[in-house]
């Protein structure tokens, strides 16, 4: 999601994980986002990560990452985000094998969702 403060010079980034059904997906393939970027970057390998989410459970991941049809929930989950001053959220897919859906979705529900909420939130008060 670009908004149109975006320019040309450095902008904020923020990416956010998304999974399209089934929520166990958003487990079985993202589950390690609970340890953060400083606990990540120190495990060596497979086996420590999954031994560091072993106590991750399905509820854990489908409240902290935006999963199903809904674009709804993707929409509240980049809100927070454009109206601290980020100019672009990343919306990272879970599965590769769910592409070419997602992006049948994310054109025809998810962007047009997107852009309404842009546009109502740069629109001009008086």
């Amino acid at each position: 999601m670009r908004t149109p403060r975006a320019s040309s010079r450095s902008c904020p980034f923020r990416s956010i994980p998304i999974a399209g059904p089934p929520k166990r997906r958003a487990h079985e393939q993202f589950r390690w986002f609970g340890g953060g970027w400083k606990v990540n970057a120190e495990l060596p390998g497979t086996p420590a990560f999954a031994d560091a989410t072993k106590f991750v459970t399905r509820a854990d991941v489908a409240q902290a990452i935006p999963c199903g049809p809904d674009p709804g929930a993707i929409v509240e989950a980049a809100k927070p985000f454009a109206d601290a001053g980020f100019t672009d959220v990343a919306l990272v897919q879970i599965g590769g094998e769910q592409q070419d859906g997602f992006f049948e979705f994310a054109s025809s529900d998810l962007l047009p969702a997107l852009e309404k909420v842009t546009a109502e939130r740069d629109r001009p008060r008086v």
